[in-house]
């Protein structure tokens, strides 16, 4: 299960298992590179990029860096081979070395907070990794909140392991190399060094250098969220906790691309934008249950904030939002059958023709946001532009389509669709379906891209 789409997110009950299979699977990888099937690439490797090892710590970075960033010419990785050369591998290794392939993070952070076993990392965008180191306990590392550290980090579930060295620069930018020894190494020459390796640019690692602390420590909505679910995982069973963190990770989503920066920014009107336009059109999770399971999840999850933030939003929302959402449910849920239920063969074969130019019956083909002006079963009548006499005092363009059976009923006046209408022989049908909103959607359609 994926809990929160966001960086980080709660650990798993037996993280010693599961921090026991990583140590077990990086030994194994360190063995097929430095003495077994991938050794004479790794030593031409060395002496291609003309590396001398000054010390353990050098050699130790360079070995993390082949096994999770070379790649051969045809594109293949370290990983990749170690996968095929394996045969004994069992599906949590082979899935938890995939996940290594395709997520390892090589990055500087700073440190933003240290509790319950995890070190948590923030980054010069602001997003939050929890993490832990696997040859020893988090606090022998000696972080303190607002170290810059460089290192990589490896996703395990739902959160990540500390890899190869740990570079820790203290809050003016110079790095320790030892407990008692501090490095004249400067913020200018740091961001310099790290834009020649091409792990940030320079005016990255200046505004991670810049970037206070105590932004990291007011948090994001994830790591709102993520602490929320914290708080519930013991209270709720296992169905519900997975449902609660299915919304929460919508919303989180929905944050990072449309919603404000700081979550008690967050408005009642963010939230029916939310679940009126970008829900339905947007995630993955579409039945008429899972929105009202939302509904319900994120009106807890909003009074949670209003308590830790002082915000109003929770409110807000029981007050404003909730009682236009009352048709969500049932849109969502014509959502989920008509993307489905896709488009006809016909209207295949006609958007197939327009494209390759052989179009012989097809009159007209119009992309858009529909609105819904007339339900007759399963005969619904689309208005377009979206009918708003203020707007458009002429008679709106109508199209009238069939839905499918299990769609009749489902679809009602006042709703708006966005799909794509082609006429095929005199005849309009409904193909692209992406998304049926309520009449709460009205208000944000114009910050709608259709397609």
């Amino acid at each position: 299960m994926n809990v929160i789409r966001f960086p980080g997110g709660r650990g798993p009950s037996d993280r010693s298992k599961v921090v026991n299979l990583a140590v077990h699977l990086k030994q194994r990888l360190i063995s097929f590179v430095v003495a077994g099937g991938m050794r004479p690439l790794f030593v031409e490797s060395i002496e291609d990029n003309e590396v001398e090892f000054s010390d353990e710590d050098e050699r130790i970075e360079f070995t993390d860096w082949f096994i999770f960033e070379w790649e051969d010419v045809d594109g293949s990785t370290t990983i990749e081979r170690f996968l095929s050369s394996n045969d004994d591998l069992a599906t949590n290794e082979r899935e938890m070395l995939q996940a290594w392939n395709d997520g390892s993070i090589e990055n500087i952070f700073r440190v933003a907070d240290l509790r319950g076993g995890f070190v948590e990392f923030g980054d010069a965008f602001g997003n939050l990794y929890r993490a832990v180191p696997t040859s020893c306990e988090t606090d022998d590392l000696g972080f303190e909140i607002g170290d810059v550290v460089s290192t990589r980090i490896l996703p395990v579930g739902d959160f990540y392991v500390l890899s190869g060295i740990q570079k820790r620069f203290d809050v003016d930018g110079s790095e320790i190399l030892d407990p008692d020894v501090t490095d004249s190494e400067t913020e200018d020459e740091l961001a310099e060094l790290l834009a020649e390796e091409r792990r940030l640019t320079e005016n990255e690692v200046d505004h991670l250098l810049e970037y206070d602390v105590r932004d990291f420590k007011e948090g994001t909505l994830g790591r709102f969220a993520r602490e929320y679910l914290d708080r519930i995982f013991e209270t709720l069973p296992e169905q519900d906790y997975e449902a609660e963190a299915r919304a929460l990770d919508a919303l989180v989503t929905f944050n990072d691309e449309i919603g404000p920066d700081r979550p008690n920014d967050l408005r009642g009107d963010d939230i029916l934008e939310f679940f009126a336009l970008w829900y339905p059109r947007q995630w993955h999770d579409l039945d008429d249950g899972s929105a009202k399971n939302a509904l319900t999840s994120i009106r807890r999850f909003l009074r949670y904030l209003d308590t830790v933030l002082g915000t109003s939003v929770g409110t807000e929302y029981v007050r404003d939002v909730l009682p236009q959402l009352y048709d969500l449910p049932r849109c969502v849920k014509a959502t989920s059958i008509l993307v489905a239920t896709g488009q006809d063969r016909d209207t295949e074969e006609a958007l197939d023709s327009l494209i390759d130019g052989t179009a012989t019956d097809v009159s007209d083909i119009i992309e858009g946001i529909f609105d819904v002006s007339g339900v007759d079963a399963s005969t619904v009548t689309l208005s377009s532009p979206p009918f708003n006499p203020e707007d458009y005092p002429g008679e709106p363009t109508a199209f009238v389509v069939q839905v499918p059976d299990a769609a009749v009923g489902l679809v009602a006046i006042g709703d708006f669709v966005e799909c794509i209408v082609v006429e095929i022989a005199g005849t309009w049908s409904l193909a692209g379906v992406r998304g049926v909103y309520p009449s709460a959607a009205r208000a944000f359609l114009s910050r709608a891209e259709p397609g």
